[in-house]
């Protein structure tokens, strides 16, 4: 799962159109939104429970499995940090 250190980061075509306001010429569908999830360093290391954040530059990174693992074990770790997110689009 691709992330990033904050959703002002990402390329304007990702940033929903009615975050306009917040970030002149946002184009991305309205359909989509901006999460977060804790508040540590975007560093690698232990992201949960058999995942990893894995950065690949200061602005860009990936949630990986810490391990290799079947897809849908993958899937279900992923899935298992969803209550964790919050919609950030401030």
């Amino acid at each position: 799962m691709s992330v990033n250190p904050a959703w002002r980061v990402i390329s304007i075509l990702r940033i929903p159109r009615r975050l306009r306001n917040i970030m002149p010429g946002a184009r991305g569908p309205n359909n989509t939104f901006c999460f977060r999830t804790g508040t540590g360093s975007f560093q690698q290391g232990d992201f949960a429970a058999g995942l990893t954040l894995e950065p690949d530059s200061a602005m860009h990174g990936n949630i990986a499995p810490a391990q290799v693992v079947p897809l849908d074990q993958y899937e279900t770790d992923l899935a298992a940090t969803r209550l964790d997110w919050q919609v950030d689009e401030t």
